[in-house]
């Protein structure tokens, strides 16, 4: 459907239920869910170790409906397990298919077009859709087919569209990783980048240690073109310009994938500015982002990044979870769960949205939310205010300036400051606004307000209080504590400049 090419990274993978069709080919039996593909076989494969089938091993067999003879070979990727312990290879419509005929020099035959649909060396069947000609051949077989039965395994799916990908053997520009992947692999074994978010940094890895050379082009018409020029049709002498060399070139029409570009950021955004740019703030000191795009961005960045620059673009990449419903399920138009941001942020407030989606969450783990937190976080603004209120009403000639309770109160407000402060050093973001909510609902008010009114508590010492409170609060409601420090504390200038409390 996409009609473009992708990288490993952008195919998943769905179990699916489909069809085993065990099809005869003359000394042997094959097993395959794709029977329209057996139109390109060129060899079929046994295990060496199989002893059914080894003494077949270079004697040839005839595939059905083409009458294509075709070497029997031997291989020990063949699954002796799987279907009958003979597979069909088809080097142009599979991956490890593509990797045994190389191995074995076996011819290639394209049977699947780009559209989607049948090649002219498919013969009768060309110009028929892949699904359309799979149930013509299954239907051509006749007694060919010995046996059709449910069979469930995993297909690869366009990470956008979610339609089944054809494996097609079609020229592309590639980028070799593996030069790229040990300097990443390098930086996240020195500490140079350090991945926070549970598990995350064991799946980076593994992605480096696995990854395969990355295709960059893309047949899509949105997205830069890739600056080669070629001087002939068959494009086999090709310049690298970022403008016509001269007349008589013509330019490639194929767009750089999104993430060779994006995962150029760091650089590009710095680097073709002013110079001192680059020098003061790459790399960059924390990188926030979403841990789903952590192969598809995060480590491309470090890939490209590493090698423009020596040094990996960022020291700390905090991944965020995904948000979910109340009950954990993830949030669906289908099952009427999405909850509204902007309808939220209106009936509650931004702050109280805010403060609902950073509270409890984990780097690297999803969060539940719904209208109830929120709405709990709106109770906790008023809470915040209605603090205030009841310190403003104090006159400044009326104020007690002195409390038996006030050197325990500031001992505990510099507990408080340093747990938050720790927490936010350590960036558990979320544990840092729990720690603050707690403290200031359960302590300050509850306990703070209540020893002021038995006159415990100074009230110069809890509108100090009252003061670093709201400068702890602001990273996480920083609209109702600036609108009261606006109220309170003008002298002071804004909360956002105000120095942190220590």
């Amino acid at each position: 459907r996409c009609g473009t090419a992708y990288s490993e990274l952008e195919v998943e993978h769905e179990e699916r239920e489909d069809k085993l069709y065990t099809i005869d080919y003359g000394l042997l039996k094959v097993a395959t869910t794709r029977p329209e593909t057996m139109l390109g076989d060129t060899a079929v494969a046994v295990n060496p170790k199989d002893k059914r089938y080894r003494d077949l091993i270079g004697k040839t067999v005839t595939v059905p409906l083409i009458d294509r003879e075709i070497p029997v070979i031997g291989d020990e990727m063949v699954d002796m397990e799987f279907g009958t312990g003979a597979v069909k290879i088809t080097p142009a419509h599979d991956p490890n298919d593509w990797e045994v005929g190389v191995k074995h020099k076996l011819e290639v035959v394209s049977v699947i077009g780009t559209n989607g649909k049948m090649t002219d060396k498919a013969g009768e069947y060309a110009g028929l859709s892949v699904s359309a000609a799979r149930e013509k051949v299954i239907d051509d077989l006749g007694n060919k087919l010995v046996e059709v039965k449910p069979y469930v395994h995993s297909v690869g799916v366009c990470y956008r569209c979610h339609r089944v990908i054809e494996p097609l053997p079609i020229k592309q520009f590639f980028i070799k990783v593996k030069p790229l992947a040990d300097k990443a692999l390098a930086a996240l074994n020195s500490k140079e980048t350090v991945i926070l978010g549970a598990g995350r940094d064991k799946i980076l890895r593994h992605w480096l240690l696995n990854l395969r050379d990355w295709n960059i082009s893309r047949q899509i018409v949105w997205g830069i073109r890739i600056p080669v020029w070629y001087t002939d049709e068959k494009k086999l002498d090709y310049v690298v310009s970022e403008t016509s060399p001269g007349e008589g070139y013509i330019q490639e029409t194929d767009t750089f994938d999104t993430w060779f570009s994006s995962g150029q950021w760091p650089v590009v955004t710095l680097k073709t500015n002013k110079p001192e740019d680059f020098e003061a703030y790459y790399p960059t000191n924390i990188m926030e982002t979403a841990y789903d795009i952590l192969p598809f961005w995060v480590m491309r960045m470090m890939l490209l990044s590493i090698y423009l620059t020596g040094k990996s673009p960022f020291k700390y990449v905090y991944l965020h979870g995904l948000v979910r419903d109340e009950q954990g399920r993830k949030m669906s138009k289908s099952i009427g769960n999405a909850i509204n941001p902007l309808e939220l942020c209106t009936k509650y407030g931004t702050d109280s949205l805010r403060m609902a989606l950073v509270m409890s969450t984990t780097a690297g783990q999803d969060s539940n939310t719904g209208e109830n937190k929120v709405r709990g976080m709106r109770n906790f603004g008023n809470k915040i205010w209605n603090a205030g209120r009841f310190i403003a009403e104090k006159q400044a000639e009326d104020m007690v300036m002195t409390g038996e309770k006030d050197g325990e109160f500031t001992k505990k407000l510099s507990e408080v400051t340093n747990e938050v402060t720790k927490l936010l050093d350590q960036m558990k973001v979320g544990l840092a606004s729990e720690t603050v909510y707690n403290e200031f609902w359960h302590w300050f008010c509850d306990e703070g307000i209540e020893m002021n009114k038995q006159k415990k508590v100074s009230d110069a010492m809890l509108k100090e209080g009252y003061k670093k409170m709201l400068a702890l609060l602001h990273p996480f409601v920083p609209f109702v504590t600036e609108a009261i420090w606006q109220e309170m504390f003008v002298d002071e200038g804004l909360l956002i400049s105000y120095s942190w409390p220590k």
